[in-house]
């Protein structure tokens, strides 16, 4: 696949966007997994030659950037996103941990993302992509610009270094119900090597509390003090009840709508409404109305383009063809002048020309003035 100069500009965008968020370009570059000389090419616009569609891949998998046209999208305030957002804050300005468990499809992976991009020294984890301790710990150490590809025990204690050495870290673990058991001891171990120096927020769905508890009662070692790490409770958004559940589902669908959904298709709108059975679905929807409500528009433009069309061209059959008024009205004063003149014949098709000009000219003025 070819990356188009427009998709290179909104990675590079995206790349200057990031980088308030790393205390150094060095630091950045690391995070981003491309070399400082590629970084500064980059940064500096001189990026056609020197920077590889490889290492454009790369950079825009790690800031979550399409290479598809993307559709645009406003981040809705939903009761999720607010509670979530004001959780991340209150650990990470604390050094405090937390734990959310609540059902999928309500915002939580949506939220935290948006969260790490506003805040500094705060980074996004999706542990169903790294399960086993080893890449666990690698893929934070790469987040936050440190060296990851080195001996793991260099990786763990220059993490560690680099956590208790920054201004207010956070580290957001999400899908943490997909951890294995020796990553979870080594987040353990992580947390007593930055205890009141970092912040750590898991989330997962219903599963990951049912997994810590579980493990609880078989006396498993390292999840009764994990437990007690992260404010021994579970944090929850959406209500118990089940009706009240539901209206808090569908609150949060309508607020998702009324931020996204295509102003002029608004009975399509409440559509997307409807779907109280998680965000996932109304983003999908609200897709889709984007989609129709793009095709409508270029419907339109060509529907309007043809009108022009027609217009033009009766404008064009309505005008008169004044070559042809030229050549009549010549010919029409050579024929009575050429009986009774004495000059010669080129001297009256001279005089004839002149007089249809006039004429012609004259026809001209008196139409634009009648217009």
């Amino acid at each position: 696949m070819e990356i188009t100069s427009e998709v290179k500009q909104r990675i590079a965008g995206a790349i200057a966007a990031d980088r308030e968020n790393y205390p150094s370009d060095n630091r950045h570059a690391t995070a981003l997994g491309i070399a400082a000389s590629v970084y500064n090419a980059i940064k500096k616009g001189n990026y056609e030659r020197q920077v590889s569609d490889a290492n454009w891949v790369g950079i825009a998998r790690r800031l979550g950037v399409q290479l598809r046209t993307e559709m645009p999208w406003t981040a809705a305030k939903t009761p999720t996103y607010v509670f979530i957002s004001k959780q991340l804050e209150a650990c990470q300005d604390s050094g405090l941990s937390a734990i959310l468990c609540d059902m999928p499809n309500i915002g939580k992976t949506f939220t935290a993302k948006a969260y790490v991009k506003q805040h500094k020294n705060a980074v996004y984890v999706d542990c169903s992509q790294v399960k086993t301790k080893l890449k666990l710990v690698r893929k934070i150490a790469a987040e936050f610009g440190v060296d990851s590809k080195g001996r793991y025990a260099d990786v763990y204690d220059d993490l560690v270094y680099y956590l208790r050495s920054i201004e207010t870290p956070l580290i957001i673990l999400d899908e943490a119900g997909d951890l294995q058991y020796e990553a979870f001891l080594e987040l353990k171990a992580l947390w007593n090597a930055t205890e009141r120096c970092c912040a750590w927020y898991m989330m997962g769905a219903d599963g990951l509390k049912e997994k810590i508890n579980r493990s609880i009662e078989c006396k498993k070692v390292g999840y009764t003090e994990m437990l007690s790490r992260y404010g021994d409770r579970y944090s929850k958004v959406t209500p118990d009840d089940g009706k009240e559940r539901e209206a808090f589902l569908m609150t949060q669908a309508r607020i998702v709508a009324k931020a996204n959904a295509p102003e002029r298709r608004g009975h399509c709108a409440d559509s997307a409404q409807n779907h109280a059975e998680g965000l996932r679905r109304v983003y999908t929807e609200i897709e889709k109305l984007k989609i129709d409500s793009t095709m409508m528009t270029k419907i339109e433009m060509q529907a309007m383009e043809a009108i022009i069309g027609i217009h033009r061209d009766m404008k064009k059959a309505n005008e008169p063809d004044w070559e042809k008024r030229r050549y009549e009205i010549a010919k029409e004063v050579f024929s009575k002048s050429w009986a009774d003149s004495v000059l010669t014949d080129e001297d009256i098709a001279e005089k004839a020309v002149a007089a249809a000009d006039a004429l012609v000219a004259e026809l001209q003025k008196r139409q634009k003035e009648a217009r």
